[in-house]
């Protein structure tokens, strides 16, 4: 076949599952624009694969502090973790940990994540040093140093103590 009589793609629709259509918005779109198959099966199985690494840690988290933590959206698919004390407990520091997967239209993925702290007033008030607003930095040089993972179980464990499994 001549080039001019090659198969090509003139429409592409890509569905996705309504929990990761928001993380996959930009990549559906160049998908369905470009209409370049390659990219879009590479970028979907990578997602695929490093979505179900968030998952299983998601799951692992929730099984170990069952009194801390919620997935807000119900869903362990979803990017969000929330980390609030139990009843009667009186921890000054909850956050909520944000990680997000961005697939580029060239099919490579990127991880983001983020923790996002929620205190009292008085905490607030009592933070002179900057504390508070310096975890977040302080939390992707965790990340750096003691990966995703490790970064997010060190957290887990200066607020709630050690795992219950």
């Amino acid at each position: 076949a001549t080039a001019e009589e090659a198969p090509f793609i003139t429409r592409c629709q890509l569905t996705v599952p309504l929990e990761v259509q928001a993380e996959l918005a930009s990549f559906t779109k160049s998908v369905e624009r470009d209409r370049v198959l390659t990219v879009a099966l590479r970028g979907l199985a990578k997602f695929a694969h490093a979505s179900q690494e968030r998952q299983r840690l998601f799951e692992r988290l929730q099984k170990g502090y069952p009194e801390w933590i919620t997935l807000p959206h119900g869903s362990l698919a979803t990017p969000l973790l929330t980390v609030r004390p139990p009843v009667g407990s009186h921890a000054d520091l909850v956050f909520d940990f944000l990680w997000q997967m961005e697939v580029s239209g060239t099919g490579a993925l990127e991880h983001v994540a983020a923790l996002v702290p929620h205190v009292t007033q008085e905490f607030v008030n009592a933070d002179n040093k900057g504390l508070l607003d310096a975890l977040p930095g302080q939390f992707k040089k965790l990340t750096v140093l003691k990966g995703l993972e490790g970064a997010f179980e060190v957290m887990m464990g200066m607020v709630a103590g050690e795992p219950k499994n």
